[in-house]
């Protein structure tokens, strides 16, 4: 069987981000907002995979996080993909002490031997809040994300990387925890 998989880093309803998530809706854009249920941090996108490989692709998340004890993630500053001229996706930023790349390139790395292809760009750390559906009210838009270039929303306490699923429905995603890997 196939599944759709990604490994993460989940954040979930965080408040401060829930009542960004309100302040993007009330301005009337035309946007496709993250369910705050589903908030995370995608270190490696999978894609298809077959589910003969999640318990090596679990042990390659151990292998790469075993020296990575629990750390804590600061969310700071609202940004857009690729740019607020022509903006696809809605972001808030992350400082994570810089743990997350070189975890990202690692798992990057390691799972091309079981056949997952490299990432073509590096990783960049950050939150996707919700994607851009048209160009409606495009100008609030913009000053919002620019009112919240800077702020700071808060921080958490990360301890463990987890290998997920994706469930794709007219609704929106559903996602499962396939396994849990524990920082120590």
């Amino acid at each position: 069987m196939t599944l759709r998989t990604f490994i993460a880093v989940d954040i979930g309803p965080l408040d401060e981000l829930v009542a960004f998530e309100h302040e993007l809706e009330a301005i009337g854009a035309d946007l496709k907002l993250v369910a705050p249920e589903n908030i995370h941090i995608t270190l490696k996108f999978l894609g298809n995979t077959s589910e003969a490989l999640v318990e090596d692709i679990t042990e390659t998340i151990k292998d790469c996080s075993k020296e990575i004890k629990p750390f804590k993630l600061e969310f700071k500053g609202a940004g857009v993909f690729p740019n607020l001229n022509y903006i696809k996706v809605l972001w808030v930023g992350i400082n994570d002490q810089g743990i997350l790349g070189p975890l990202a390139d690692d798992l990057d790395s390691k799972l091309t031997k079981l056949g997952f292809k490299s990432e073509k760009r590096g990783f960049s750390p950050h939150v996707t809040m919700g994607r851009v559906k048209s160009p409606k009210n495009k100008k609030a838009l913009k000053e919002l994300i620019m009112q919240n270039k800077d702020k700071f929303f808060c921080e958490l306490n990360i301890d463990n990387i987890r290998l997920k699923k994706s469930i794709l429905a007219s609704k929106g995603p559903t996602y499962y925890t396939l396994a849990e890997i524990n920082l120590r």
